[in-house]
Formats: structure tokens, C-alpha cells, sequence
């Protein structure tokens, strides 16, 4: 190729390639020409080598910018080992990544609650109880687990189905009024469908050990303490067949009853302060659970409603679902009336002293703490009084009176009927001998006073029940209890000489005897107009 000085043309340094003076790339090899030596200098040995360079380059110069070039050359010059292993090792730590990801969700929290149902839905009872943590006492045994799964099998059977969702944190209506403390262990909601019925219940899961992603959980079963109002005090109290205690005296009510007695002097001042405060921690109490209680009736109402024109719903279930909010609705009635009563009480309102009052103004109950969440069956009972069997669904409460049994009331009855006789045979005779076999304490001195107010006037006083009514029984204690009853009377007032001086017809008297038990029969300690 022939150089033209005059003409301004150089050779590129590289391939020797001919340009204009005023180019600034090689357009054959894309090298850069600035500073480049004049057309005559040219090394002839590295211009050939170059030029073989440049052959196989020939065709990219219309294709990549001189940059690419450049970055295609130093490519490729690393080793090809390296080229390989570095994409292998970026997907191998792509897999391992996710793997990871993969076991940790095997091992997840709501994984765990879904394990925990699962097994419970299959009857497998020990792998289920494996996940649960072991509480304390006989409702944190396997032999309870056991027989709490399998009583719930025999009244609302199979577990069909269930559903699981993570907990509110707060009440829907109430907001943050009703909130639980925040332990920052994931909660769940799961809805468990039965054969029979559904309900739900809470699941807290809690860290057992282990590192990510092979971190192991396990299900509280229990939140809330469970409160069984029980009366009489002593009843025993049975929860799904297990003996779970003794209805006893709820210790806060009885603080906060003793807010009539005020304080005399300064300690007694200290002392009334506490016991305000205890009163209003009991208040507290009662009106969290009202709340609660409220919210779950609307909650469940909004479900029931829901359900209306759902596909796979039967009538039958909403038709229960009604009849649960209806007699939630009527327990929710009667916690307001109890609580407001326990409030005129606290006051002072209808205490006249008498055993009858004292022993109505107590309120007995059993606290269970580590009660599991769901489906359970209340037995209380008491020699005297009949058995009583409720269903309920923990946490929350229930409340449960004892009656009289049928053998008890004939007791009663036989005692009070003895006691009419007696009196009036006491009255007739003026002979205190007969009254004192049948009565004692304040329904003694009353019949007392009566007679040493006719042996005054001397006369007597002859009495003839005409019908009389029994209108209410009631068990106080296992020893104590009421009978409420309306009498008609004839009375006749005779003087010494055995001549009738007055008479009274069709007295119509509403009157409560307290009866105590002495050995193997029921005295009459009190009467009281009703």
C-alpha cells in the first residue's frame, strides 16, 4: 500500500492500516490514533502481527463500539476454569438460598398450629400433644389431653375441617379498650369444624429451641384463666371427668363487700384503701368481661349472618348458630344483673345481718388457669342437691346453682311443716317445750317473745293454717337453705277462761324460713317477711 505524506495520511500502530490525519480510531481494529506516528515510521514486524489481529476483527468494526472491543479482549483473557465455575457457584448459592427458604416455612409458626390440627383431624393424639406446651397441673397431662380430644369426638365428633388466621390485637367494637398484653409470640384464630357444631378457639406459639430455618415451635393451648361461679360454697366442681376442686369465696367480692364497715381511725383509713383498690380491680374485672362478652354476640352474630346463602351451609347450622347467640345474649343479661347486684351488696344494700344475707352476699367460685381453649364439660354436684352438667367454650366463665334435690326439698318440707305444728301447739298449750325441738336461734326468740307477750295479757292463742303455698327452695350452703312460702291463717285469741276474745280470718302471710341442719334433721333459725 502506498503512503502519501502530502496527502496528511498515517498508518495505525497497531494493524498499519492507512487513515486520515484527522481520524482518532483505527476503523479497522478500533484503535486509538491519537499520538500516532506519521505514515513513513512504521514497524514493519509488529505491523504484521497486528495485521493478522486485525483480520479476525475485521467484520465487529460495524458491529461494537471501540469500549466493547475493549472489554471483549481483557475477557477474553481469563482462564476458562474461572469462566465456568463462577455462573456454577452463583447457582449453587441460589439453590442453598432457596432451600433455606423453603425449611424455614416447614417450620414456621401458623406451620406449627396447622401440624398441631392436622394430627388433631387424623386421631393422632400423641404426635398432636408433642407440639403442645406441657402446662402445669392435671389439665397439662397427656391422660387429660387424651380424654379432652376424645370427649369432644363423642359430643360433637369429628374434626372435619379448619382454618387458621392470624389474631386480631384488638377488640373490633371496644378498639384498644379490650386489648391483650403484647408478648410478641405469633397469635392465631383457628376455626375448627366439627361434625356437629364449629367454634373458635385462640393458639399462641411459642420458640422451642433450634436455629433458622430449622427453628422449632410448639401451641399454648391456654390464654385467659377460666372462673366456675359455683354455689353453694363447698360444691365440687368436675371439668370434662377430671375433679378440678371446691367452689371456695372469691377473695376480691368478699374484699370489696367490707366497703360498709368505714374506717374509725387512721389504720383503719390504710387498710379501707386497700381495699378500694381491690374493689375496683373487681370491677374492672367484671366489666372487661361484660365487654368481651358483648363483642364475641356480635361477632357471632356477623358469622351467623354471613353464612345465610353460603353454599355447603346447612339450615341446621345456622339454626344453632342463632340459638348460640341468643343464649349468649341471655348469659350476657344476667352477668349485667349479677354484676349490678354484687354492686348494691358492695354498698351495703340488703344486709340485715341475718345468716340468710351473709350467705347469699357470698360468691362462690373456682379459678382453673391452665384451662385449654375450646369444648368442655362442667360437672358440679353436692350431697343434697341435684347434679349439674353444662357445656361451655373457654376462656370466659360460667355459672352454675345448685338446687335442692327432690329428697332434700321432702326434707324441707316435712321440717317446716313440723314447725308449724309445733309453734302453733306451743302457742295453743303455752308450753315453749314443744317450739324448742323445731327452732332455735332468731326464730326461737321471736316465738319466745310472742309467748311471754300472751302469758302477760294471760291468754293463748290458737292458730289453724288453711292452705299454704311453697314458692321458692333454695340450698345456701349443704347445710343451710330457704324455703319461701304464702300461708293462710286462721288465728283465735282465747283468755284464761278458755273464751274466745278476738279472731282473725284469711291472714295471707309471704314469709323465708332459714333452716339449718342439725344432726339427721332442719331447724328453723330465722324468719323474715319476703
Amino acid at each position: 500500500m502506498k503512503n502519501d505524506e502530502g496527502n496528511g495520511e498515517k498508518k495505525c500502530p497497531e494493524c498499519g492500516t492507512d487513515f486520515e490525519s484527522d481520524a482518532r480510531f483505527c476503523v479497522s481494529c478500533g484503535a486509538s490514533l491519537i499520538d500516532a506516528p506519521p505514515a513513513g515510521v512504521f514497524d514493519s514486524k509488529e505491523g504484521k502481527a497486528s495485521q493478522k489481529r486485525g483480520k479476525g476483527i475485521a467484520s465487529a468494526k460495524e458491529r461494537f463500539e471501540p469500549w466493547a472491543l475493549e472489554a471483549g479482549k481483557k475477557i477474553s483473557r481469563i482462564p476458562k476454569v474461572i469462566k465456568i465455575s463462577v455462573p456454577v457457584a452463583f447457582l449453587a448459592v441460589l439453590v442453598i438460598v432457596v432451600t433455606l427458604v423453603v425449611l424455614a416455612s416447614l417450620f414456621s409458626p401458623e406451620r406449627c398450629v396447622r401440624r398441631y390440627l392436622e394430627y388433631l383431624k387424623s386421631g393422632d393424639f400423641p404426635s398432636a400433644y408433642k407440639l403442645v406446651v406441657k402446662n402445669e397441673g392435671k389439665f397439662g397431662t397427656y391422660e387429660y389431653f387424651e380424654k379432652w380430644q376424645k370427649l369432644q369426638r363423642d359430643k360433637l365428633g369429628a374434626l372435619r375441617d379448619f382454618r387458621v388466621r392470624p389474631r386480631r390485637s384488638e377488640n373490633r367494637i371496644f378498639g384498644r379498650l379490650i386489648i391483650e398484653e403484647d408478648t410478641g409470640e405469633p397469635r392465631y384464630t383457628a376455626t375448627l369444624v366439627f361434625e356437629e357444631e364449629r367454634h373458635d378457639i385462640n393458639l399462641t406459639v411459642v420458640n422451642a429451641g433450634g436455629i433458622w430455618p430449622v427453628k422449632k415451635y410448639k401451641v399454648r393451648l391456654s390464654s385467659d384463666p377460666v372462673k366456675i361461679l359455683a354455689s353453694p360454697i363447698g360444691a365440687r366442681v368436675y371439668v370434662d371427668g377430671i375433679y378440678a376442686g371446691r367452689a371456695k369465696e372469691e377473695e376480691l367480692f368478699k374484699e370489696a363487700l367490707s366497703l360498709s364497715n368505714f374506717p374509725q381511725d387512721l389504720d383503719e383509713v390504710v387498710d379501707y384503701a386497700k381495699k378500694l383498690m381491690k374493689t375496683f380491680q373487681w370491677l374492672l374485672g367484671e366489666a372487661k368481661y361484660i365487654l368481651r362478652t358483648f363483642s364475641g354476640i356480635a361477632e357471632n352474630a356477623e358469622r351467623t349472618l354471613n353464612k345465610l346463602g353460603v353454599a355447603g351451609v346447612t339450615w341446621s347450622e345456622i339454626l344453632n348458630s342463632v340459638d348460640r347467640v341468643a343464649s349468649s345474649g341471655k348469659e350476657l343479661w344476667s352477668e349485667v344483673a349479677s354484676t349490678a347486684l354484687g354492686i348494691y351488696w358492695i354498698f351495703g344494700g340488703g344486709d340485715n345481718k341475718s345468716l340468710r344475707s351473709g350467705l347469699m352476699r357470698k360468691r362462690p367460685c373456682l379459678q382453673i388457669n391452665y384451662l385449654p381453649e375450646g369444648y368442655h364439660v362442667v360437672r358440679v354436684e353436692m350431697p343434697g342437691m341435684k347434679t349439674v352438667v353444662k357445656e361451655f367454650l373457654a376462656p370466659g366463665r360460667i355459672e352454675i346453682k345448685l338446687k335442692p334435690s327432690n329428697e332434700r326439698v321432702s326434707e324441707l318440707k316435712k321440717s317446716l311443716e313440723e314447725f308449724f305444728s309445733k309453734r302453733a301447739l306451743a302457742l295453743s298449750q303455752m308450753n315453749l317445750e314443744n317450739a324448742v325441738a323445731v327452732a332455735e336461734g332468731e326464730a326461737l326468740r321471736e316465738i319466745t317473745e310472742e309467748f311471754l307477750g300472751l302469758a302477760g295479757s294471760s291468754q293463748r292463742k290458737g292458730s289453724a293454717l288453711k292452705s299454704r303455698k311453697y314458692v321458692d327452695i333454695k340450698a345456701l350452703s349443704e347445710n343451710v337453705a330457704t324455703v319461701t312460702t304464702v300461708e293462710n291463717w286462721d288465728y283465735i285469741y282465747y283468755d284464761a277462761l278458755d273464751r274466745a276474745v278476738s279472731a282473725l280470718s284469711d291472714v295471707k302471710e309471704k314469709w323465708i324460713y332459714t333452716l339449718r341442719k342439725r344432726g339427721d334433721r332442719w331447724v328453723v333459725v330465722e324468719k323474715v317477711k319476703d
